[in-house]
């Protein structure tokens, strides 16, 4: 992976683990003619700022589909008067219209240049030139919380935006946080996916007994509870069904697919935690899916390993590969797990465990003392 796509890779990454704060928009309030035209305005500007990966379009999309569900477009033009609809729609809106520019300064940001100072100046001065008799001041200000927030002075000056700058600093600060990485691998059917649901704390995985994860599923814990699961296969949805998290899209021809969602325990989750799902190792039908698990082995920095073992199967030659090929290029911490257990067998397995342990040990000192 070169530079570029690394730093591309980070970008989507960091993207995905946004919390979305549509639910809490002023603008659904309004009369679906108001909600529209700000929709068309916002468009207007999203168009000349996007970004060209596609991250923005989907985002502003989904903030249309939000705020006026099955809507069109009103044709408008912007010009030294302003902003210019339609002349059956020009009456109703000339007189309230500049009092959404707080928010669509807001929401361009958070689409076009959430991480983009510069960026966002430009979309700044074309907002302040489309509201020209408007507290050009209170734009500037509003800007610079956006990328530094004073959540006490968006309460004093900008209260209806107050539950929107709580989500962007809790995204903020989260974005903050050291990002931990767990990879779990496994042979085959050990139960992988089901283990990263329970981690999760949702269903966002397959897992049918079969071969269930085909390429590297990388799973984002999210800044805060929306309510929403994200996920980047070829394009990307920010408010993906079950059915879209079970299918793989055929278009996507990357070993890789990304999945968000706010994790949930007994506790609030509130890491930055990303699982790494792995396919199955000892999949007679495709070796590519060995192949995947030991690149991604060797190159991604994980914090930690989870090695997950089949108590229905343990001790098998497949096992014996891929731990071998684990200790070879994987030299980070790790954790072992048994899953499957039927309780009486356990004493069994552990029995056997500390036999082949035992051998093992006694087969390398006798190995030392022969080669001395």
């Amino acid at each position: 992976m070169t530079n570029d796509e690394k730093e591309r890779r980070q970008m989507k990454t960091e993207l995905l683990q946004l919390e979305q704060y549509v639910q809490f928009h002023p603008v659904k309030e309004t009369t679906i003619k108001y909600r529209v035209a700000y929709i068309s305005l916002l468009k207007h500007i999203v168009d000349k700022y996007k970004n060209d990966d596609g991250w923005s379009e989907c985002i502003f999309l989904f903030m249309k589909n939000c705020i006026a569900p099955n809507a069109g477009f009103f044709d408008m033009e912007i010009n030294d008067d302003g902003i210019i609809f339609s002349k059956r729609n020009k009456g109703v809106l000339k007189s309230s219209f500049p009092k959404v520019r707080y928010n669509l300064l807001t929401d361009c940001l958070f689409i076009c240049a959430f991480n983009d100072q510069i960026q966002g100046k430009k979309i700044l001065t074309d907002i302040c030139e489309i509201f020209p008799k408007s507290g050009k001041k209170r734009l500037n200000r509003l800007f610079k919380n956006f990328y530094d927030i004073n959540l006490g002075q968006i309460s004093k000056q900008y209260p209806t935006l107050l539950p929107i700058y709580k989500v962007i600093k809790r995204n903020r600060l989260f974005l903050q946080k050291p990002e931990k990485k767990i990879m779990v691998t496994a042979n085959m059917s050990a139960g992988k996916s089901t283990l990263l649901n329970a981690f999760a704390g949702k269903k966002i995985n397959k897992t049918q007994n079969e071969v269930c994860t085909a390429k590297i599923h990388y799973m984002y814990n999210k800044a805060g509870e929306d309510k929403l699961n994200a996920k980047f296969d070829h394009k990307l949805i920010l408010n993906a069904s079950l059915k879209k998290l079970m299918t793989d899209e055929e278009e996507n021809k990357t070993n890789e697919i990304m999945v968000s969602t706010r994790f949930r325990s007994l506790t609030q989750i509130t890491d930055r935690v990303c699982f790494i799902d792995t396919p199955g190792v000892n999949s007679a039908s495709n070796k590519e899916h060995r192949d995947m698990t030991n690149n991604v082995i060797s190159d991604e920095n994980c914090d930690l390993l989870i090695y997950l073992l089949n108590g229905e199967n343990i001790g098998t030659e497949d096992d014996r590969r891929h731990l071998k090929y684990v200790k070879e290029r994987y030299h980070g911490e790790m954790i072992f797990l048994i899953n499957k257990l039927i309780k009486n067998t356990i004493p069994t397995i552990a029995n056997k465990t500390k036999e082949r342990i035992q051998f093992q040990k006694q087969y390398r000192k006798q190995k030392k003392n022969y080669e001395n």
